[in-house]
C-alpha cells in the first residue's frame, strides 16, 4: 500500500512539474515583445553605446592635443621675434 501511494505521489509530482514547464514554454510574453528580439535590441544598444563612448574618448584626445598646440603657440616667442626682424 505504501508503494502504491509513493508511485501515485511521484506521478502527481511529475505531472505538476510537466504542466508548469509546458505553461512556461508556451506562455506568450504579456508585453507582446518576444524576449529574443528584446535581447537583440539591448545588445545592439550596448554596441552602439560602446562605439559612442570610444568616439567621445577620441574627440576628447583631439581636443586635448589642440589645447596643447595652442598653449605651445601662445607661449612660443618665435612669432614676435619674426615680426621684429
Amino acid at each position: 500500500m505504501v508503494q502504491i501511494a509513493a508511485i501515485a505521489a511521484t506521478v502527481v509530482i511529475i505531472a505538476i512539474v510537466a504542466w508548469a514547464w509546458s505553461r512556461k514554454q508556451g506562455a506568450p510574453d504579456p508585453s507582446g515583445v518576444p524576449i529574443e528580439a528584446f535581447a537583440h535590441v539591448v545588445e545592439e544598444q550596448a554596441r552602439q553605446t560602446e562605439a559612442l563612448r570610444s568616439a567621445v574618448e577620441g574627440l576628447s584626445e583631439i581636443v586635448h592635443q589642440i589645447r596643447l598646440l595652442l598653449e605651445a603657440r601662445t607661449l612660443c616667442p618665435y612669432g614676435e621675434e619674426r615680426r621684429d626682424a
